[in-house]
């Protein structure tokens, strides 16, 4: 046991209720001094606290992040603080954590961020600094996205390797009680910052996220419209043709995409929705054409638009598989989907597809091995109605 560390627990939503054990389990053989930031007055949270030892720190109103983080570095009690949400457990690192306790040379240390079922996945930041040596001007700055500000005089900051789980990425209910949390705290956080454009970015994202795609559509707007200079404005457009699509109106999402390409005509997304919404047309050629130009322009998509490099290859060549079907073309459709696959190997729907495909071509072999792929990377769609070979 380490007697100078203090470990925090920050509960936000009650979904994260099934995983309060694992994670206030994951501290027990650092310290005894726990506590529990309680976020939303829930009522669990002491029958926890009792079994653990911990004290319970109600926060009656949800502050900006900061200001909760704040919060919690008064609370501790000891000379070192570690801390992480009730969704996530220490993965690995218990001995690395009591030796920079016990060194006096650390002021900070990072805390890689993984998937609990995957080592080898990061989500968030790579690194986020969880394990801290307090000081009395040690403080988290900002509101919507706080920065740590450390002591200049005593210690290093430190790249460690100790490893903390997420859960939430698997829990569906855990993600949409945090978006409508979060969605809570950027729209008051816009109440008195109405010019934060970076906050109102996180809020059009995560109304979308909860399915709100009128207000989301009407965020994206204020964005275009305030800053019609903006680079990210493209961006923008697109995430508004997306809302456009899911209200049904394709001829509005169309001109949306359409001034997305006008304003970056390199953005190989925007050449993708193209693609898609001439889909809905029944515009097969122009489709084509608009997808092709989403692959050729893909090294081309300035960096801050280009949100996953292999999302804008696998994603327009499913949708040229799934015309060559159209078509009839089967052979064209096999060859588009494989190479998906050398994208993104481990799509299972495009391991679906391709199975369906193969067995209208007479390939039960290559069917099979394709079904048998994406029951592997999905063991859950053995549960749905999958088309099996």
């Amino acid at each position: 046991m380490l007697k100078n560390l203090s470990a925090c627990v920050i509960l936000r939503v009650p979904a994260e209720e099934p995983f309060l054990h694992a994670s206030l389990s994951s501290f027990r053989p650092l310290t005894e001094d726990l506590y529990i930031l309680d976020m939303g007055q829930h009522a669990f949270a002491e029958r926890f606290a009792e079994e653990y030892g911990a004290r319970v720190v109600r926060v009656h109103d949800q502050p900006h992040e900061a200001a909760m983080l704040n919060i919690m570095l008064k609370e501790a009690n000891k000379e070192w603080l570690i801390w992480m949400d009730a969704d996530e457990f220490i993965l690995e690192g218990h001995a690395l954590i009591g030796e920079l306790v016990q060194d006096g040379k650390t002021k900070a240390a990072s805390v890689r961020a993984i998937h609990f079922e995957d080592p080898v996945s990061t989500f968030d930041e790579p690194r986020t600094y969880r394990l801290l040596n307090l000081q009395p001007d040690s403080r988290f700055l900002g509101t919507i996205d706080p920065q740590l500000v450390l002591p200049e005089d005593r210690g290093a900051v430190v790249d460690s390797e100790i490893k903390i789980a997420h859960r939430a990425y698997m829990q569906d209910e855990i993600i949409i009680q945090k978006n409508h949390q979060r969605v809570k705290n950027f729209s008051r956080h816009l109440e008195e910052h109405p010019d934060d454009r970076f906050a109102r970015n996180k809020l059009g994202y995560y109304l979308m996220a909860i399915r709100e795609w009128g207000k989301a559509l009407e965020q994206q707007n204020i964005l275009i419209e305030s800053d019609p200079n903006d680079p990210e404005n493209p961006l923008f457009m697109l995430r508004a043709a997306t809302c456009a699509l899911s209200l049904n109106d394709s001829e509005l999402a169309l001109q949306y995409v359409e001034r997305a390409i006008e304003q970056q005509p390199n953005f190989s997304d925007a050449y993708f929705m193209l693609g898609t919404i001439l889909v809905r047309y029944n515009r097969l050629d122009e489709a084509k054409a608009a997808l092709q130009q989403a692959l050729e322009r893909k090294a081309k998509t300035p960096y801050y638009l280009l949100a996953d490099e292999s999302m804008s290859t696998w994603k327009p060549l499913n949708e040229l598989a799934e015309i060559s079907r159209r078509e009839n073309r089967l052979l064209d459709a096999v060859r588009f989907l494989e190479r998906s696959l050398e994208v993104y190997p481990t799509n299972y729907r495009t391991n679906l597809m391709l199975a369906s495909l193969y067995k209208q071509l007479n390939r039960p072999e290559d069917a099979k091995k394709a079904y048998q792929a994406a029951i592997t990377i999905n063991p859950a769609i053995l549960q749905k109605k999958a088309v099996k070979p």
